[in-house]
């Protein structure tokens, strides 16, 4: 059932920690070892029957029959233990009350680092080209510009983190500071920005990267939906114009790959997700789309259910300085009498709690796991941002899509098809799952 309970940044940097310290090296997901430029359409892909999932380990989650999976995982072969955190943070003055509540919450993300993990942690500004701050990583004042685990206090990351976070400065010519998906293009495609900042510390050639989005409204170079107002700010369009040319959400992922090589990638993003936006506001596009096609989590702002966020950064749980032996199905209600173990094709002793499985058998680098398992009952139709890797049912969208009354409607996270997501005068298309045709237009649902 959709939660409706008010949201709690600390429990969010709680999540986002946790996520960010589990990753380790090695890089997964359908399009792992390619570096071929992808486009659009390949957005597709990313929601499959058979589902590959990136974080310290290759996951892949396979249905064999209305209620049995095989869960798949390939264990890191040289887990460094080495994390990069980058937040890239809008700087108009719409999110200043945001983030100095973030800021207060910080506590919860940098107490939730391991301390035996080496992190190195920056701050990008979503500024524009015309900003001298676009692709760099910022210092408020004379704090480090990159905060070091190896070198700093969990407090003094705090304290630096803060103040990184609350004092800013703005970006007239991006709509106050809108445009991170650009500054983050720019500081890992330039030669000069991308040298300065790997001489900070940052961008380590053998660090995992954890990129935390944070912002009101949707990134200026995000591809807007079908049926989402233009933008009518003749600043933001002329920056849009100015930057934006042939950069994609998907675009700027495959480039993150490229720069990350075999290491692990994971994008999150705290933004507006949930439609719609409160007054003022807007839904994060750009953001929730980089979060789609990537490890992470999409936290909204104005509220979430935290269960589904924890349940959802468990899938890239991993332990990043040492072999993982801990492995989260991604499925819940499993039958416990029908867990089968083999690592490297060898039957393993196990231990299981809820949909935690530890293997109890030696695990070597590089092995593969794999869970074979049942539920007790139907596999849910997986619908909500937190659940967008969950292992889907073959065919899954003809139990989430219902014909009622005379209407093709959406069955919204689990909920009542008669209650949520109807659609007036449509018809469902069968040849692409994410589309629903109104007559007048198509709206592709994002690949959550």
């Amino acid at each position: 059932m959709r939660g409706t309970q008010s949201f709690g940044l600390s429990n969010v940097f709680m999540i986002i920690g946790f996520a960010l310290s589990m990753i380790g090296c090695a890089k997964g997901g359908s399009d792992a070892q390619s570096t071929q430029v992808i486009d659009d359409a390949s957005v597709a892909g990313v929601v499959s029957e058979t589902k590959t999932v990136s974080s310290r380990i290759k996951h892949t989650c396979k249905q064999n029959s209305e209620k049995c999976f095989t869960d798949t995982y390939t264990v890191a072969s040289n887990p460094t233990g080495k994390v990069d955190v980058l937040f890239v943070l809008q700087t108009s003055d719409s999110i200043a009350e945001q983030r100095a509540f973030i800021a207060s919450e910080i506590d919860a993300f940098v107490q939730t680092l391991p301390p035996t993990a080496d992190f190195n942690i920056a701050v990008m500004l979503s500024h524009g080209s015309t900003s001298s701050w676009s692709g760099r990583l910022y210092r408020a004042a004379s704090e480090p510009i990159v905060l070091k685990s190896s070198e700093l206090s969990n407090a003094d990351i705090q304290t630096y983190l803060s103040q990184k976070l609350t004092q800013v400065v703005a970006d007239p010519d991006s709509g106050g500071g809108e445009e991170g998906m650009f500054s983050l293009f720019n500081g890992i495609t330039t030669p000069a920005l991308l040298s300065e900042s790997q001489g900070l510390g940052f961008f380590r050639a053998d660090a995992a990267l954890g990129v935390v989005f944070i912002g009101d409204r949707r990134d200026i170079c995000a591809a807007i939906p079908a049926g989402v107002p233009a933008e009518t700010d003749p600043v933001k369009i002329d920056a849009r114009i100015r930057d934006c040319e042939g950069l994609t959400a998907a675009g700027l992922t495959n480039r993150l790959h490229v720069l990350k090589g075999s290491q692990d990638l994971q994008v999150s993003a705290i933004t507006y997700v949930d439609s719609p936006a409160p007054a003022g506001k807007e839904i994060g596009y750009g953001y929730i789309d980089m979060v789609a096609l990537s490890p992470g989590v999409a936290i909204d702002i104005a509220h979430d259910d935290i269960s589904d966020g924890l349940a959802s950064i468990a899938e890239l749980a991993g332990q990043g300085s040492s072999i993982q032996t801990q492995f989260e199905l991604t499925h819940d209600n499993v039958d416990p009498s029908t867990v089968k173990v083999t690592v490297n094709g060898v039957a393993a002793t196990f231990t299981i709690e809820g949909n935690v499985v530890t293997v109890t058998s030696p695990i070597p680098a590089g092995a593969t796991v794999v869970i074979d398992y049942c539920l007790k009952g139907k596999a849910k139709c997986h619908g909500h941002h937190h659940n967008h890797r969950k292992c889907r049912p073959l065919h899954w969208w003809k139990n989430c899509w219902q014909y009622k009354g005379g209407k093709w409607c959406y069955k919204w996270n689990y909920s009542d098809c008669n209650q949520q997501q109807n659609n007036n005068g449509g018809k469902y298309n069968t040849k692409n799952p994410y589309k629903y045709n109104t007559g007048k237009s198509n709206y592709k649902y994002n690949i959550w």
